[in-house]
């Protein structure tokens, strides 16, 4: 395939990457618990705080209570985020170290319940915020002080009796949760060592009910974007997850999609500094697990075969929910959050898509197409504009990638 390509690691079971068989049907719907916890604060009074941690956790939470999942969310909303998501306000706990043990221990006593009923439980862990290395152990930073690399494995992963447990971590500065001191060792981008020191390669064989995403980037300043109020990865990662990574149609997104879609999504940009690098390490149980499953019963849209190009849907809200780019090769079935209405834009058009309900379906070919009224905000963001999502997805990028 002839294309840029995005250095994403993608590690089995025996840390090299192989050709994967067709993903299998899916079978039961797993119960799904999620963890969210985000921080825009620093421990680090001279790094400036992030601004849109707290929005991400808000469309985490979103995405995965559609599931009718069971979702503890730790953060902090500032202002503009509570009017967005004023529901959440009264759910949302401060992202501290003893709240989220006392949560994780309910959790894991509920799920293990559930296991012993005979049920499929899918546990994650979301983590976002700044990072750091001290001592050669990495840590994410929470209001009160480290969540490290030995926290991830004896707080979450080993007490977890989940019948899979995904990890995603995306962190400002995250390539520290991996590198040595410093961070100058591996300066061209050869991360794949220290990557597999951080998830503890030996550690992580002994859970093989464990898959792990992360986001590696080297530079602070890619990690957020502006124009979508949102982490870059947390948002390529999120729009996979509404069906626009699911290239194989059925009706589920594994680990090789999500990570061959943020490659399609980021491989164009042209200077390596703004590229994210990202970490896609499946459960070796199971290599085509699933990572995020359609839920079935929310509404859905359809955008045909013959529909190509980059588009991104926005709700009434404003808030930017997925971007894609189709390929020509299938239809594309996305799943949406119940709203009253979204918007599907593309570079010059829009269409305005209501009853966004659970359990609609609409077919983005009836929909009456009118000019793009909304003018581009600013030149800071032109790279991103111009060079995000700019290869289409589809299944013979799929193909390529795998």
């Amino acid at each position: 395939m002839n294309r840029t390509a995005l250095p994403v690691l993608l590690c089995m079971a025996g840390g090299v990457a192989t050709a994967a068989p067709a993903a299998a049907a899916p079978g039961e719907r797993p119960l799904v618990y999620a963890f969210i916890v985000a921080n825009n604060q620093s421990l680090d009074a001279s790094r400036a705080p992030l601004h849109f941690a707290d929005d991400d956790a808000a469309r985490y939470d979103e995405m995965f209570a559609s599931q009718s999942g069971k979702v503890e969310l730790f953060t902090v909303l500032d202002a503009d985020t509570q009017r967005i998501f004023p529901e959440l306000v009264a759910r949302a706990q401060p992202p501290r170290r003893a709240v989220i043990e006392a949560a994780l221990t309910r959790t894991f006593a509920d799920i293990q319940r559930q296991v012993d009923a005979g049920h499929e439980v899918a546990f994650y862990f979301i983590l976002s915020g700044h990072g750091d290395v001290d001592d050669g152990q990495g840590y994410v930073h929470l209001l009160d002080g480290r969540w490290t690399r030995s926290d991830l494995f004896q707080k979450v992963i080993a007490p977890s009796t989940a019948t899979v447990n995904h990890i995603i971590i995306d962190a400002c500065n995250a390539y520290f949760l991996v590198a040595d001191r410093g961070g100058q060792a591996h300066a061209a981008g050869d991360y794949s060592s220290l990557i597999r020191d951080f998830v503890g390669r030996e550690k992580l064989e002994r859970y093989p009910n464990t898959g792990v995403l992360l986001s590696t980037s080297r530079a602070a300043e890619v990690h957020e974007w502006g124009r979508i109020e949102a982490g870059i990865f947390s948002h390529e990662l999120r729009s996979a997850f509404t069906g626009a990574a699911d290239a194989t149609g059925d009706g589920a997104v594994d680990y090789h999609e999500a990570a061959a879609y943020i490659d399609a999504a980021n491989g164009a940009l042209p200077d390596q500094k703004t590229r994210l690098h990202i970490y896609a390490r499946p459960p070796a149980r199971n290599i085509d697990e699933p990572l995020f499953w359609s839920a079935g019963h929310t509404a859905h849209i359809t955008v045909p075969a013959s529909w190509t190009g980059r588009f991104y849907l926005e709700d009434d809200r404003g808030v930017r929910y997925a971007d894609f780019n189709k390929s020509a090769e299938v239809p594309l079935h996305l799943e949406l959050v119940p709203r009253d209405h979204y918007y599907l834009r593309s570079r010059d058009h829009e269409m305005r898509i209501d009853g966004a309900e659970a359990g609609a379906e609409v077919t983005v070919a009836s929909l009456e197409q009118r000019p793009l009224l909304i003018a581009a905000r600013g030149a800071t963001s032109d790279l991103f504009d111009r060079y995000l999502f700019a290869i289409p997805y589809g299944p013979g990028f799929l193909r390529g990638y795998r």
